[in-house]
């Protein structure tokens, strides 16, 4: 240590921008509370982050748009013919969304978005909105599932929340059939 103290902290500092009136209700909220603004936020942070926990919502993945690989396959022919195809899409790894099924990629409208593996380049579910992607991989993501495994076999079998990942693309997929 030296004669300006330790350089390692276990706090952070974040500085927040926000409009004069949103500054002034948030003044008014803290006041009520006997605090100071930085504090109110603080405890308002932590507790819509108890919130969280407390009802088990997913808190949301960071999604930025991209391009990967897929296995689509072609049912028009006999046998089956799979192939990986590079995709547009959003990605938030170890998942990625784009629109289409996994016969094809589809065209702005068409109402159908799949949820991909992409170290196993496979289909999770397709859903008819990217939100509901969005939320079921944010859901995926909080189980104990090695999502980095590149084995399609052996991405959930044996894994401890197995059924729970099953359950889960069953009730998205039948909550948002259309």
């Amino acid at each position: 240590m030296g004669w300006w103290g330790t350089t390692h902290s276990d706090r952070e500092s974040f500085i927040v921008d926000a409009a004069r009136e949103r500054a002034e209700l948030w003044r008014e909220a803290a006041a009520e509370r006997c605090m100071s603004v930085p504090s109110w936020l603080a405890d308002t942070a932590d507790a819509y982050l108890r919130e969280l926990a407390r009802t088990g919502r997913a808190t949301p993945l960071p999604w930025h748009p991209g391009r990967f690989l897929i296995r689509l396959t072609d049912t028009t022919r006999s046998p089956w013919v799979a192939a990986d195809v590079e995709v547009p899409g959003l990605i938030s790894r170890p998942f990625g969304i784009y629109r289409g099924t996994t016969r094809g990629v589809g065209a702005p409208g068409s109402g159908t978005h799949t949820l991909a593996h992409l170290p196993t380049r496979r289909t999770i579910a397709t859903l008819p909105l990217r939100k509901s992607c969005m939320a079921l991989a944010a859901e995926l993501a909080g189980l104990e599932i090695d999502w980095q495994e590149t084995d399609p076999e052996r991405v959930l079998v044996g894994a401890a929340d197995q059924g729970k990942a099953q359950a889960l693309i069953r009730l998205y997929e039948k909550l948002t059939r259309t």
